[in-house]
């Protein structure tokens, strides 16, 4: 179920597509979050101004992975790639997925599933949704290879995370990446939908108990969380008050809303260190409710009433 994939030298000027890998593909760093330094190219030529970008791009996560790894004695084929290293993975096709879990000893579970879709023609993340809208077959077949893979790399007393593509037209699915983490991006749609946060489960596992997480005994049917994005860069030169954001979380019953700004005023956006390579985050928004339709007429109106604006293209302010 994973795609193609392979190491490349950044700071090597004849690096290329290795041979056994096909475009689409994507460039990013070894070590990341939030999609930081990941660039989807269609060609060499995309390839090339990819790699080229991240040679001047500053080193955030590699040197303090380089640091715990030091301390441990790894394999010579683990040893010899450093924390700043990039590699080249095939795209995959369809919509991505993530499932969260949780490993007790050699018993996996599952927590849930979540749906993630981007922006029109971007790829950028525009939300993630819970509980999943798969066909109950398909969710659990990714239950299925979630459970062998997890077994498979002996992952023990551990939440984790697994991305997917699934591709309904081809019925195929990709496995993306597995983190040896819950997600945090996750955690106020569980409480609201089941009950309680994934959070939970790790405390449960970090105090030696077994954990106990409760399924649909939430008080919403439905949660997402948004992201407000902006696509070009600029100054801040009006954000919302906290009076205003409390006031538009406290409008609606029998809704849920939590609204965090990501930015202040009089800031410029590429000033930020934890963007992704297409856009900036004004705002994170969590909804939850009844319904897919009554969570996006909420949002709309959220962004509406939040009117948070952007000085485009000002260079130097």
């Amino acid at each position: 179920e994973y795609p193609g994939f392979d190491l490349i030298d950044i700071h090597d000027p004849s690096a290329r597509l290795p041979r056994h890998m096909t475009y689409p593909a994507w460039l990013k760093p070894i070590k990341s979050f939030s999609s930081e330094g990941a660039h989807q190219v269609k060609d060499e030529k995309e390839l090339q101004e990819a790699l080229a970008e991240e040679r001047e791009a500053p080193e955030r996560i590699g040197g303090a992975f380089d640091y715990v790894l030091e301390k441990l004695d790894l394999p010579e084929e683990v040893a010899e790639i450093p924390g700043g290293a990039y590699m080249v993975e095939e795209a995959a096709g369809g919509q991505q997925y993530t499932l969260e879990g949780y490993s007790w000893g050699d018993q996996i579970e599952i927590i849930g599933l979540v749906d993630s879709f981007n922006y029109e023609n971007v790829p950028s993340f525009l939300k993630y949704q819970y509980p999943s809208t798969l066909p109950e077959p398909v969710q659990q077949h990714i239950h299925d290879v979630s459970r062998r893979v997890i077994s498979a790399v002996g992952l023990t007393d551990s939440t984790f995370n697994i991305e997917y593509f699934w591709d309904a037209s081809a019925e195929r699915l990709r496995l993306l990446e597995i983190n040896s983490r819950h997600s945090q991006s996750h955690a106020q749609m569980f409480h609201w939908v089941d009950g309680q946060p994934n959070h939970a489960v790790m405390l449960d596992l970090a105090l030696g108990r077994e954990p106990r997480m409760p399924s649909r005994q939430g008080n919403h049917a439905i949660a997402a969380k948004w992201m407000l994005r902006h696509f070009q860069d600029g100054v801040v030169r009006k954000v919302p008050t906290a009076d205003t954001i409390r006031a538009i979380e406290q409008r609606y019953d029998n809704v849920s809303i939590d609204i965090e700004v990501a930015v202040e005023e009089g800031a410029r956006l590429s000033d930020a260190d934890t963007e992704d390579s297409y856009s900036f985050t004004l705002a994170e928004i969590f909804i939850a409710g009844d319904t897919e339709q009554q969570l996006g007429d909420i949002y709309d109106a959220c962004c509406e009433d939040l009117a948070i604006e952007i000085a485009d293209d000002v260079e130097g302010a």
